[in-house]
């Protein structure tokens, strides 16, 4: 009976590191912990009035940044592992989607007077 029991104990632990390594695995690589988030997922949103900052983001393959103005004036800039510098420049309302093309952290620097909002979907 000694030995059955070290047989179960054995098959129990090999399941529980299984299903830990498997359900790490998917979480990391597939899941909602991949850097940056799904494909087609929100990973910045933020909106304001005047001058802001994004917080750091990871961005994939097929990005875009989807952004809208109604102020007087609006700006952005893209920093981060490739600095783009200053992406858009305008003088009144406008709306727009970015894709820009290299990967990698990133962070958005705005400058506006007046409403704005801008989100940052995540590619591939």
């Amino acid at each position: 009976m000694r030995l059955t029991q070290q047989r179960l104990i054995s098959a129990i632990v090999v399941l529980i590191v299984a299903a830990t390594v498997l359900g790490v695995t998917w979480w990391v690589l597939l899941g909602p912990g991949r850097p940056g988030g799904e494909p087609g997922s929100v990973v910045v949103e933020f909106s304001g009035t005047g001058d802001a900052r994004s917080e750091e983001f990871s961005a994939r393959r097929g990005w875009t940044i989807e952004w809208e103005n109604t102020g007087q004036h609006f700006s952005y800039t893209i920093r981060g592992d490739v600095d783009f510098g200053q992406v858009i420049n305008q003088n009144g309302p406008g709306n727009g989607i970015t894709s820009p093309v290299p990967t990698g952290n990133f962070f958005i620097v705005v400058a506006a007077q007046g409403p704005w909002s801008m989100r940052v979907i995540q590619g591939d």
